[in-house]
C-alpha cells in the first residue's frame, strides 16, 4: 500500500490578469500549505474493479475518471483507493486538488510506472489547476492556469481559517466576469518577499476574487469583519485565513458557527509513506 499525504493550500495572495486566447483566466498567486492533510491510499486490489471510498462523491468520480485515464496510457492493475477527507472541501483550500496528486504519486508509486517529473506536472494538469502544485507541496508562485514558477521557504506562521458554506469556482468566476474592475497596484513579488524574512503582508497582499465569492457566500465577508486587519480570502473562497488571531476572535467565529482550524502555514511538502 502507498499512502500520500498532500496538505491543504492557501492563496497568500491571488492576483486576476485578464484571460488567455482560449478563455482561461491568467493568475499571478502566492501559495503556501497548511498543516491539513488529505491521506489518499492506494493499493493494489485483486478483483477487476476499482473501488473508491472518500466522503465526497464528487471527488470519487474525478479520481475514477483520472485512474481510469492513466490506465488508458499506462498497465496497471486495478486498485482500492481510500481518501482521508481533512481540508474543508469548496472552501478554496485545494481539497479536490490534493486528491488528484496524491492519486497521481501513489500509482506511480505502487506500480513503478516511472514518471518524470514533466508526466507528472502533464497529468496533473489535466485534472485542475491547483493539482501540479500540489504534488510537491510547500510555498510557490504560480503563474496563468497552473505554471509553478519559483519556489521558495518561509518560516513557519500561527494561523486561523475560518470557513463557513462553500463556493462553487465556476460560479465565482462568471461573477466576477461581469463586475467592473479597479486597478490595483499590488506585487506578489514583495509578498514573496515578506514571506521569506518573516515580516508582514498586511497590506501588501489582496485577492481579487474577493468581491465576486462574498457577494454569492456573505460569510466570506462576516469572517473578514470578525478578523479585522491582516484576514483574506483563499482561492475562489470560502475559507479565510489570518496569521496570529486572537483567541477572542477564534471564539467569536465560533460562536457564528464557522469551522475554525488552528493551523500552522509554511513549507509543508507532500509526502509519501509505503507500508
Amino acid at each position: 500500500m502507498i499512502k500520500v499525504k498532500v496538505n491543504a493550500k492557501v492563496n497568500i495572495s491571488l492576483l486576476v490578469n485578464g484571460t488567455d486566447s482560449e478563455g482561461y483566466h491568467m493568475l499571478d498567486s502566492v501559495v503556501a500549505s497548511a498543516n491539513i492533510a488529505d491521506v489518499i491510499s492506494v493499493q493494489k486490489n485483486d478483483k477487476d474493479e476499482v473501488i473508491l471510498s472518500s466522503k465526497d462523491g464528487g471527488i470519487a468520480n474525478k479520481i475514477l475518471a483520472l485512474i481510469l485515464k492513466m490506465r488508458a496510457s499506462y498497465d496497471f492493475p486495478c486498485v482500492l483507493v481510500n481518501v482521508e477527507n481533512n481540508i474543508p472541501l469548496g472552501a478554496g483550500l485545494g481539497a479536490s486538488s490534493a486528491d488528484m496528486a496524491g492519486v497521481i504519486i501513489a500509482l506511480d508509486e505502487l506500480f513503478d510506472l516511472g514518471l518524470s517529473h514533466g508526466q507528472r506536472v502533464a497529468i496533473a494538469d489535466s485534472t485542475g489547476c491547483d493539482t501540479a502544485f500540489m504534488l510537491e507541496g510547500g510555498c510557490g508562485k504560480i503563474i496563468n492556469r497552473s505554471t509553478v514558477v519559483d519556489r521558495f521557504c518561509m518560516q513557519e506562521r500561527n494561523a486561523v481559517i475560518a470557513v463557513k458554506g462553500f463556493c462553487n469556482t465556476a460560479d465565482v468566476f462568471r461573477l466576477y466576469d461581469s463586475l467592473p474592475k479597479t486597478l490595483q497596484a499590488f506585487d506578489n513579488v514583495a509578498v514573496i518577499q515578506a514571506l521569506k524574512t518573516n515580516e508582514s503582508v498586511v497590506g501588501i497582499t489582496a485577492n481579487d476574487l474577493t468581491v465576486a465569492s462574498s457577494t454569492l457566500n456573505p460569510n466570506i465577508t462576516r469572517a473578514i469583519e470578525i478578523l479585522g486587519e491582516g484576514a483574506y480570502m483563499s482561492g475562489s473562497g470560502s475559507s479565510v485565513f489570518c496569521f496570529d488571531a486572537s483567541d477572542d476572535k477564534i471564539a467569536k467565529l465560533k460562536s457564528d458557527g464557522f469551522a475554525v482550524f488552528e493551523c500552522k502555514i509554511g513549507n509543508f511538502v507532500t509526502q509519501v509513506i509505503k507500508e
